[in-house]
């Protein structure tokens, strides 16, 4: 699997945690509001704000363009609908014939695609944007 489709799941992944522990929720809901495009304007802000950490975020997430809605990562936006555990469209993420514990046992093992070291500092850099609440609530739209 592509290192950076699975950076993006593992992505989607806490942005779920964050958003079902800002819900109340004790499992995965699929009604949530993290769209295609909420989901990629929440990167560029978890990427971005991980920049001071010497960009490690961006040797994964290295290909944003400026697009009409916001800047988008190019290449996770043209595999988002070739995602392995998740599938987004414009309302929601929703889970891919697996149950949500399958799917964090798999992101959180070991793999050679994506490091311990990688995921640590994905989870990292959305720790940070959650502490710095810029307007940006999960559960809310942007």
């Amino acid at each position: 699997m592509d290192t950076k489709k699975l950076a993006f799941e593992y992505f989607l992944c806490e942005l779920m945690k964050w958003d079902m522990e800002a819900r109340h929720l004790e499992d995965f809901n699929t009604n949530n509001d993290l769209s295609i495009l909420k989901s990629l304007k929440l990167l560029f802000f978890t990427v971005a704000i991980d920049a001071k950490n010497n960009n490690p975020l961006l040797n994964i997430f290295n290909n944003f363009h400026a697009m009409p809605l916001g800047h988008v990562e190019l290449d996770v936006y043209n595999q988002y609908s070739d995602l392995t555990y998740f599938s987004l469209d414009r309302y929601s993420l929703k889970l891919k014939n697996i149950s949500w514990d399958d799917v964090q046992k798999s992101l959180n093992s070991n793999t050679e695609e994506l490091s311990m070291i990688q995921k640590g500092k994905i989870k990292n850099a959305v720790l940070e944007l959650k502490k710095k609440k810029i307007h940006i609530n999960i559960g809310e739209s942007i």
